[in-house]
């Protein structure tokens, strides 16, 4: 979604490529490309002041039916070592994308980081859990938290935290609720989503980039994010 996060070489050849052929590049989605950038975005323009701004995702697999991702992707129902040795791909793929996010929106207002961190930290099946995904054996890997910062002189200006659970039990300690977008400073602003904001999260991340095509087609040839775009409507009332 946003080719700088992976350095000056990629962000290049993806420009370069799209000079010789006249083309536009482009990607969005749901979160990258809406909860945990777009919004925060909007929402600044609504600051006088901003002292940080923390995005929030809480989520329950305990209902979500699919052992290819949970399983297989995600890592749950690992021990530690396999997580490591199986799982590292995806970790590479989970902290650029939110890393992303995280650049994004520090680029867009202007902000220069002094560094991205990213910070993980695991909790374990007490008993053996049967979510919609299949069996998640006691001791074995139940819940994830996650947590990208960018940081400018020691303080986390922009945060993005990922709690994920299999099962509503696991690590009570964590954080709970809803996921959130909120920023800090003068005025303070929250916006919470509960579970049933949105029915049906896959059309809505295919929509997002069905209805940026017009814009894209019209845009000049190269990497075109979100802050180079005009804003984007959906124009699809019945």
């Amino acid at each position: 979604m946003y080719p700088r996060v992976y350095g000056p070489e990629l962000a290049s050849r993806l420009e370069t490529a799209c000079q010789t052929g006249g083309s536009t590049f482009h990607s969005t989605g749901l979160n990258p490309g809406w909860l945990g950038d777009v919004l925060p975005l909007t929402m600044s323009s609504l600051s006088r002041r901003i002292d940080q701004i923390y995005v929030r995702e809480i989520t329950n697999f305990q209902f979500y039916p699919s052992p290819e991702i949970m399983f297989g992707m995600m890592g749950f129902g690992k021990t530690d070592a396999e997580f490591e040795q199986d799982v590292e791909r995806y970790k590479h793929w989970l902290t650029g994308l939110f890393k992303e996010n995280i650049q994004m929106i520090a680029d867009g207002l202007g902000l220069e980081l002094d560094t991205i961190t990213d910070v993980t930290s695991r909790a374990y099946a007490t008993m053996d859990l049967n979510p919609a995904a299949g069996l998640v054996k006691q001791g074995t890997i139940a819940g994830q938290h996650w947590e990208w910062a960018g940081i400018k002189n020691g303080r986390k200006l922009i945060v993005h935290e990922t709690v994920w659970r299999m099962h509503a039990s696991v690590a009570p300690d964590w954080p709970q609720g809803d996921h959130s977008v909120t920023i800090e400073g003068k005025p303070r602003m929250q916006i919470n989503f509960d579970a049933s904001w949105i029915d049906d999260g896959l059309l809505a991340t295919g929509m997002h980039a069905l209805n940026a095509v017009p814009y894209v087609c019209d845009a000049a040839p190269g990497i075109k994010t979100f802050l180079d775009l005009p804003w984007m409507l959906g124009r699809n009332i019945a």
